[in-house]
C-alpha cells in the first residue's frame, strides 16, 4: 500500500498561520494542540522543554505584533519557571534554530532557520 501526503490549497490556511509557521510547512495541514496540554507536556512525556519554549513562541507570534513578549510570559504560556524557558531559550540559539533580539522583557523571536530545517526535513 502506497501513501501520499495530500496538500491543503494555502489560501485556504489563515494568514496568522501562515505567519507562525510558513506556507511551505502548513502546506499539509496542522493539528490544533490546546494550551493546557502545552502546560503539563512534561507530566505526560518527559522531557520536551524545548517544544515547550518553541510551541509558546509560536503562539504569541502574530503578523501584526507591535508589542514584544516577556520571557516571564512565554514562561507562563508554556507551564515552566522563567530560568528554565531561559535555559530553553539558551538551548535553541546555541543549536541554531532561534535567534532573539531585545532585552528579556521586550524580546522578538526569530525562528525562521527552524521553519527552514522543518520544510527541508520533510521535503521529498
Amino acid at each position: 500500500m502506497t501513501f501520499e501526503r495530500r496538500k491543503l490549497d494555502s489560501s485556504k490556511v489563515s494568514a496568522v498561520l501562515q505567519h507562525k509557521w510558513s506556507k511551505d510547512i502548513m502546506d499539509e495541514g496542522y493539528i490544533p494542540f490546546p494550551k493546557r496540554l502545552l502546560r503539563v507536556l512534561p507530566q505526560f512525556f518527559g522531557d520536551v522543554s524545548l517544544l515547550q519554549v518553541v510551541l509558546a513562541v509560536v503562539d504569541y507570534s502574530r503578523p501584526d505584533l507591535t508589542h514584544p513578549a516577556s520571557y516571564e510570559h512565554l514562561a507562563f504560556m508554556a507551564g515552566m519557571p522563567v530560568e528554565e524557558f531561559r535555559k530553553g531559550v539558551t538551548r535553541l540559539k546555541q543549536i541554531g534554530w532561534v535567534k532573539t533580539m531585545g532585552p528579556e522583557d521586550a524580546v522578538w523571536f526569530d525562528l525562521d532557520r527552524l521553519k527552514e530545517l522543518i520544510t527541508d526535513a520533510t521535503t521529498n
